[in-house]
């Protein structure tokens, strides 16, 4: 299957697979291992609000339930997500 192609439903399917091994609540650390993003910029990414977390109570500690980030990825992956190459404002 060629990028281009890509669906969302292909997409889960990808993230799914990928993250069958990793705990059923993420933490930024593993954001960052599975994304190959550094451990600051996947703090950001959980503090901006651009990915939906959960505060756990009576903590600072921000979680995000694998199955919504596997979602909110795979959304990001298909094609109705993705920006076109050929960008008419640049």
């Amino acid at each position: 299957m060629q990028e281009q192609d890509l669906d969302f439903k292909a997409a889960l399917e990808l993230v799914e697979k990928d993250l069958v091994n990793y705990p059923p609540t993420l933490q930024p650390k593993h954001i960052a291992k599975y994304l190959g993003i550094s451990l600051s910029l996947a703090y950001k990414l959980f503090h901006s609000g651009e990915l939906p977390t959960v505060n756990l109570p009576n903590s600072k500690f921000l979680v995000v339930p694998k199955s919504v980030f596997i979602r909110w990825y795979a959304t990001r992956l298909s094609n109705d997500h993705l920006e076109s190459p050929m960008r008419k404002d640049v």
